[in-house]
This record gives C-alpha cells, sequence and structure tokens, in this order.
C-alpha cells in the first residue's frame, strides 16, 4: 500500500522548487494588504510571495527554537567562562598594577632620558655651529693655501733664477778673488814700500812736531801776556767809555742851564 502524500506539504515542496522568472516590482511589494486581497475570497493576489515571507518566518522561529534548546547548556558553560574571566580579571588586575608601576619607572627613566636628549641636542647644535665655524675656517684656509701654492710656486721660480744668478755671482767673485789675491800682492808692496817712506816721513815730522811744541810753548807765554795787556786795556777802554757818558750828560746839563738863562734874558728883555 502506497504511503499517503499531505496535499498541504506536496504544495509546498512545489512552491520550494518554484523559482520566479522575475521578482515583484518594489511598488508592488510595498503596497497595502487591502489592495491585494480579492474582496470575495479573502485569498491575496499575491499568495507565493506571502508563502515566501511566512516559510522565512518559519526558519527564523526554527532557529530560535534550536537557539533555547542549548541555553542551559550554554548558560553552564557561561558560567564557567565568567568564573574564568574573573579569574582572569583578578589576574589582569595584579599584571595591571605591577605593569603601572613598572610604567611609571619607565615614565621617571623616559623623563631623564628625555632631559639628556635635550642636553645631547644642545651639545649637537653646539657642536654643528662649530662643525660649521670649522668649515669655513677650513674653506678660508683652503684659499689660504691656494694663494701660498702660488706664492710657493713663484718663489720656487724666483729661487731657481737667483740660483742661477748665484752661480754666475759665485764665478764672477771667484775671477774677482783670483784678481784680487794679485792686486792684494801688489798692494802689500806697495804698503811695504810706502810704510818705509812713511817712517822716515814720520820720524822727520816728530822732530818738527818737537820743534813746534816748544815754539808753541813760547807762543802761549806771549798770548798770555798779550792776554793781560788786553784785559787792561779794557778796562782802560770802559773807563773812557763811563767819562765820555759823564762828559755828554754835563755838556746835556750845560746846554739845558744855557737855555734856561737865554729864556729868563727874553723874558726881562
Amino acid at each position: 500500500m502506497a504511503p499517503s502524500v499531505n496535499p498541504m506539504s506536496q504544495i509546498v515542496k512545489d512552491m520550494d522548487r518554484h523559482i520566479p522568472m522575475h521578482p515583484l516590482p518594489e511598488e508592488i511589494q510595498k503596497m497595502p494588504r487591502d489592495e491585494t486581497v480579492c474582496k470575495y475570497c479573502g485569498v491575496s493576489y499575491l499568495i507565493l510571495h506571502e508563502f515566501k515571507l511566512l516559510e522565512e518566518k518559519m526558519k527564523m522561529m526554527e532557529k530560535e527554537l534550536k537557539f533555547y534548546q542549548g541555553s542551559m547548556e550554554r548558560e553552564n558553560q557561561l558560567q564557567d567562562d565568567l568564573r574564568h574571566l574573573r579569574q582572569e580579571l583578578e589576574q589582569n588586575k595584579t599584571d595591571i598594577e605591577f605593569k603601572t608601576e613598572r610604567l611609571r619607572i619607565a615614565c621617571v627613566q623616559l623623563q631623564k632620558r628625555e632631559e639628556e636628549l635635550e642636553i645631547l641636542t644642545k651639545e649637537l647644535r653646539n657642536y654643528k655651529e662649530e662643525v660649521k665655524a670649522a668649515h669655513n675656517q677650513l674653506q678660508i684656509l683652503g684659499k689660504e693655501t691656494t694663494k701660498q701654492r702660488s706664492y710657493l710656486a713663484e718663489t720656487m721660480s724666483l729661487l731657481r733664477s737667483l740660483q742661477l744668478e748665484q752661480t754666475a755671482i759665485k764665478n764672477v767673485t771667484n775671477d774677482t778673488l783670483v784678481k784680487w789675491i794679485s792686486v792684494r800682492k801688489e798692494l802689500n808692496a806697495q804698503v811695504e814700500e810706502i810704510s818705509r817712506s812713511h817712517t822716515a816721513e814720520t820720524m822727520s815730522l816728530n822732530e818738527c812736531l818737537e820743534a813746534s811744541e816748544k815754539e808753541k810753548s813760547t807762543l802761549q807765554n806771549l798770548v798770555s801776556n798779550l792776554q793781560a795787556k788786553s784785559d787792561s786795556l779794557q778796562s782802560t777802554s770802559q773807563q773812557l767809555l763811563a767819562s765820555r757818558e759823564s762828559e755828554k750828560e754835563l755838556k746835556n746839563r750845560c746846554h739845558e742851564l744855557q737855555m734856561q738863562v737865554l729864556g729868563k734874558r727874553m723874558l726881562l728883555l
């Protein structure tokens, strides 16, 4: 005997297998139910669409039913998880306190490192300035070195020319020295000859000098006598000048008296 088939389940299976070619337009899906239901039989014209919606609701309810069936087991599991989480929380609190202390120490060390870094930054800035100044000084020294090299090249060329001139001067000096040796010999001979003649002349001059000394002493005595006479004459001359001055004064006085007498006579006349 063949098993009986539920016609409703058969319809559901047929509807599950039915896949519409085109979905309902959005404006039809949003139409109110009064406009999609037959006014005589009360069946919706969009029965397939409503059936699909009911099918989706049924599947969701089956999922919720399965969810609630395992809720006790999940609650026990959640209790265990909660207990483990509390233990982990306590452990984490301890770890957090330890890490907080380490973080505080690290912050202090970081602050010290920042201060050291600031000091090093200042030193680096000063070092950069010193390097810049040294670089500028190096450039100046490079320019000076270039100048000194040019001066050195000129000096070397001048030195070579001086060496050539020195060689020429040495040659001339050697020639002159040879000539001077011969001339010196001649001069020595002439000097010896002149010295001999000069010795004779010196002796005669010494004799003349002795005679001159004697004559000089005689003249000095004569000059002393003349000086004494000159002094006496000078004093006499001064006396004469004084007498002349007094004579002039007397003459002037006499002339004044004569003029006074003449004036009085003129008044008497």
